[in-house]
Order: C-alpha cells, then sequence, then structure tokens
C-alpha cells in the first residue's frame, strides 16, 4: 500500500541559479510543486501512517526553503562567503558577484541547486522525521513549472538509487 499528500497546499517559492561548466543561469525563481509518495507495511491494527502526520512532516520539511535564495556549499564554480548579515557569492571565472542578506539565504549541501539536488535532499530531509521502518518505499515528486518534474525515489532494499 502507498500514501500520497499532494495539492496546492505542499509548495515552496524559492530563486537559485545554476553553474556548472556548460551553463551559468542567472539568478530566477520557481514556486515548487511538490508531492509524497510512501509505500508501507500495515502498522498496527491493519492502518498506515497518519494522513495528517505525514502531511505536517511534509509541511516542516518544506517550510524551511520557503521564499529562500538557495545556494550550493560545494560548487566548483563560485564561492560563498558568510560576513556577519550578508552572504557573497564570488564567482571564479568572470567578474559576477552576487549579495544576500543572511535571513534570506539558505546554504544546502549540494554541488547545484538543481531540481534533481532539491528533490533528493527534499527525500531525506522528509525521510529523517520518521523510524527508519515506516515506509518501505519513498518518492517525492518536485516540480518547478508545470509538466516539469523531477521523482526521487531514494534507495530500494538493494540500495540501488532510483
Amino acid at each position: 500500500m502507498f500514501i500520497e499528500i499532494a495539492g496546492p497546499n505542499y509548495h515552496f517559492c524559492a530563486c537559485h541559479f545554476i553553474a556548472a561548466a556548460h551553463l551559468t543561469e542567472p539568478l530566477h525563481g520557481h514556486n515548487f510543486m511538490v508531492r509524497l509518495r510512501g509505500t508501507f507495511q500495515k502498522l498496527e491494527e491493519g492502518l498506515g501512517p497518519d494522513f495528517d502526520q505525514v502531511a505536517a512532516a511534509l509541511q516542516a520539511t518544506l517550510r524551511p526553503f520557503q521564499q529562500k535564495i538557495l545556494l550550493a556549499q560545494h560548487n566548483p564554480y563560485y564561492q560563498v562567503l558568510v560576513q556577519g548579515h550578508e552572504v557573497e557569492v564570488r564567482f571564479k571565472a568572470e567578474a559576477r558577484r552576487y549579495l544576500f542578506p543572511t535571513a534570506e539565504v539558505k546554504l544546502l549541501p549540494l554541488e547545484n541547486v538543481s531540481t534533481e539536488g532539491l528533490a533528493q535532499l527534499l527525500h531525506q530531509q522528509f525521510l529523517a522525521q520518521w523510524p527508519q521502518d515506516t515506509f518501505l518505499k519513498c518518492a517525492i515528486h518536485l516540480a518547478e513549472a508545470p509538466g516539469m518534474a523531477i521523482i526521487y525515489e531514494g534507495a530500494d532494499n538493494d540500495g540501488k538509487t532510483k
């Protein structure tokens, strides 16, 4: 069996940019829509995880991303410097730089703030709120625009990432 949580309440608005060897995007934003699907074994008395608890955990996962500038901490094409109330981004191969208020930035343990990386990070942060055996499998569907989404399913019992 599986549980699915989706709808207009499961979203966050944030901005980011990609910096890679073949592509450097300007700073831009998305209204990310999120859907969660978790496969579970029946729990006590034939029940699965409580809808309200799963929905609340998904909301708690998304809340820190809402209206933030998302920056990758491990990108080889720019440097992130946190100095007091400011976060500076200095690009290594060009004269471009950004300066943001610290309160508006969320630093992420990623190489790039891509939809792929965000989906995997949201998956990890959602599952961290549950006992390990609650979900047999869990998928995060992250859409950056209508019809444009990444689905991250995590690892099966064999350890292979989907």
